[in-house]
C-alpha cells in the first residue's frame, strides 16, 4: 500500500515538474500543496492499515487479538467450545500465539482437557 502512494507521489512530482517547464511557470506553492497531500494520504493509509491489523479472528471455537508485532493472545472462545481443546502456536494471522487473556475460558463448563503450546508465556489471572 506504500509503494502505491510513493509511486503516485513520484510520478505526481514529475508531472508537475513537467507542466512548470512547458508552461514555464513558477508556481512552488502547487508543488507543496502537492507533497502536503500526497503526504496526508499516505499517514492516513498507514493509520487505516494499523486499525485493520488489530482485529479479532476466530479459528476452532478459539478468539485471537494481535497483541504486538506478530504476537497475538487468546482472548476468549466462541458459542461452542468441545471437552478438549488445542491451543495452537499460531493464530489464523499467522501470529504467535503468547498469551491467554483473563477470563478466556471462564464460560467453558465441558472443558475437560486443554493442550497449551510451547510459545505461550503468559497466563493472566482467572483464564479458566
Amino acid at each position: 500500500m506504500k509503494g502505491i502512494f510513493l509511486i503516485s507521489f513520484a510520478v505526481c512530482g514529475i508531472a508537475c515538474g513537467i507542466c512548470q517547464i512547458i508552461v514555464e511557470l513558477d508556481i512552488w506553492w502547487l508543488d507543496m500543496l502537492l507533497i502536503l497531500f500526497v503526504f496526508s494520504i499516505f499517514i492516513m493509509s498507514d493509520k487505516i492499515m494499523k486499525k485493520s491489523k488489530n482485529t479479532e479472528s476466530v479459528s476452532g471455537g478459539l478468539k485471537f487479538e494481535r497483541i504486538g508485532y506478530k504476537k497475538c493472545a487468546v482472548i476468549g472462545t466462541d458459542a461452542y467450545v468441545p471437552d478438549y481443546v488445542i491451543i495452537p502456536e499460531k493464530s489464523p494471522n499467522g501470529d504467535n500465539v503468547i498469551k491467554i487473556e483473563r477470563l478466556a475460558f471462564s464460560n467453558c463448563d465441558r472443558l475437560v482437557s486443554i493442550e497449551i503450546p510451547k510459545t505461550i508465556t503468559s497466563i493472566e489471572e482467572f483464564a479458566f
